[in-house]
């Protein structure tokens, strides 16, 4: 059996041996095609041809799946802990506490 695939529409097709180097019409986009004299390459040659192990065809269904929302962010930080900004503000609350009876003017992050 000869395997080969149409070189527009990329249909493949499997042929009985008698059919090599013959004219040969695809069944998919209706253009001639030559029928190659040689086996395309097999799955038992893992270089090139158009057969897919079980892990590309599993790898391609999945492309195009929609992917899991990530959880929406409540502000925590992912160890429970408290977040980062949460002790800048903390900071400046403080030091205007002591800068305003002082200076009589805040400090304003810019």
């Amino acid at each position: 059996m000869i395997r080969f695939s149409c070189d527009s529409c990329k249909a493949n097709y499997e042929v009985d041996d008698s059919l090599a180097n013959r004219a040969v019409d695809c069944g998919n986009c209706h253009r001639p095609r030559t029928v190659p004299d040689a086996p395309m390459p097999t799955p038992s040659n893992p270089g090139g041809g158009f057969w897919l192990d079980e892990e590309e065809r599993t790898a391609r269904r999945n492309y195009n799946r929609p992917r899991p929302s990530p959880a929406p962010d409540d502000g925590q930080a992912p160890d429970g802990s408290v977040p980062s900004w949460v002790w800048y503000v903390v900071i400046i609350i403080v030091i205007n506490i002591f800068l305003i009876p002082l200076t009589g003017s805040a400090l304003v992050p810019r």
